[in-house]
């Protein structure tokens, strides 16, 4: 269950739910995670799948949540970065990328850059997959991520409960859980 958690973790983080130097600390070694992770470079990236509907209709035979997992695994695959996968949104993936030891900001944009257009390479020859990966924002620690999306939350709130209200219904149909998505409703 560690993954999940700490995808959890950065979902928070990305998302200004975790609001205190103090409360990152704390939450990031709950998660069995180095104090040190608290002060790397971080960047929020997005994978977005190009022909997307057209890729899932007539290329991949295994449905959507597959792919999602194909994309992440191949993007997991490094001793460099870790991308934790923060959200999934029809052709769009968002990940928080920290570099798996301490280097400088610039030094992880250069690297992330060669990374990148090796996993483009590799999922076209793969899978026949057309990625464009964009790297949205460079933050100097998980610290200043954490700043950031914090203040920006506040205005959030509303709208990621009723975004959160969608995802408990839509997940309780797609389960055939009918008197769960009756009480969402």
């Amino acid at each position: 269950f560690m993954p999940i958690l700490r995808e959890q973790f950065f979902a928070e983080v990305a998302n200004g739910k975790i609001s205190s130097r103090q409360q990152l600390r704390e939450q990031a070694a709950k998660h069995s995670m180095e104090q040190s992770i608290c002060g790397m470079p971080c960047t929020f990236t997005e994978v977005h799948i190009t022909e997307y509907h057209s890729y899932i209709t007539n290329k991949w035979k295994y449905g959507r949540e597959t792919l999602y997992t194909a994309i992440k695994n191949l993007l997991s695959d490094t001793a460099d970065f870790s991308f934790q996968l923060i959200k999934t949104e029809g052709s769009v993936m968002s990940f928080v990328v920290v570099p798996t030891k301490h280097i400088s900001i610039k030094t992880l944009e250069d690297s992330l850059r060669l990374y990148i257009m090796k996993i483009t390479r590799q999922a076209f020859e793969l899978f026949g997959l057309l990625l464009f990966i964009d790297n949205k924002r460079f933050f100097s620690s998980l610290f200043e991520m954490m700043e950031h999306t914090s203040s920006k939350a506040e205005g959030r709130v509303a709208s990621e409960e009723y975004a959160n209200k969608i995802h408990q219904l839509t997940s309780n149909i797609k389960m055939y859980k009918v008197d769960e998505a009756r009480a969402v409703l």
